[in-house]
């Protein structure tokens, strides 16, 4: 015999479609690959910066006392640390250092091979970079707001699998096993797996009738 009429098909319906919009919210499918996106290029532009920065580093060397500071004054150093740790906000600060050397002293290194190419080249990834850097923030932002704007929905969401929890301890007061499907961790599994199955082995099928 059920518990109540109130858990019915449609109330687990309900309960389901209310735990996609909340992950829909905290992790909208559209918005996740974008992120990949920028995250991805982002990346290839800091990691593609190497073979440039050799080549600026060999012009500064063979300007010897032409320039008065060397590859760690000019940002050298600094900038390939950050590379190496794909430290985008750091990167982005050491390269403002670095371009703004190297227009001080172009026309020192310009004889030596520095080319107007490869001056753009660093403009055109600081700005690239900077803009990345930006929108991953702009989608991090767009997700806390829409967040806080779901209140409503995150603490009804709370509300059912509170309700839920109360109904199992009811429901099987002496059995070890069932009880702990109803403890709040396992049914926050539960909403896991419902949004995110594995291919190996489908989500269990809520109980009806409870």
């Amino acid at each position: 015999m059920a518990f109540s009429p109130k858990f019915s098909e449609q109330y687990l319906a309900g309960f389901e479609t209310d735990i996609a919009h909340a992950m829909e919210v905290i992790d909208p499918e559209s918005e996740t690959q974008e992120q990949k996106i920028i995250t991805a290029r982002l990346y290839a532009t800091i990691n593609g910066l190497t073979n440039p920065l050799n080549r600026l580093s060999s012009y500064i060397t063979m300007a010897k006392t032409s320039i008065p500071i060397n590859a760690d004054g000019f940002g050298l150093t600094d900038l390939r640390e950050d590379i190496s740790a794909n430290n985008a906000a750091g990167v982005i600060d050491d390269l403002q250092v670095v371009t703004g050397n190297v227009k001080k002293y172009k026309d020192v290194l310009m004889p030596l091979g520095l080319s107007q190419e490869l001056i753009t080249r660093f403009d055109s990834d600081l700005a690239s970079i900077s803009n990345d850097k930006q929108l991953q923030y702009e989608i991090k932002l767009g997700r806390t707001n829409a967040s806080k704007g779901k209140i409503a929905l995150f603490n009804g969401l709370n509300e059912t699998l509170c309700e839920i929890l109360n109904v199992g301890k009811v429901l099987y007061p002496h059995d070890t096993q069932k009880m702990k499907e109803y403890t709040f961790s396992e049914l926050k599994k539960k909403v896991r797996r419902t949004i995110k199955p594995k291919k190996e082995d489908a989500p269990p099928t809520p109980q009806k009738g409870i």
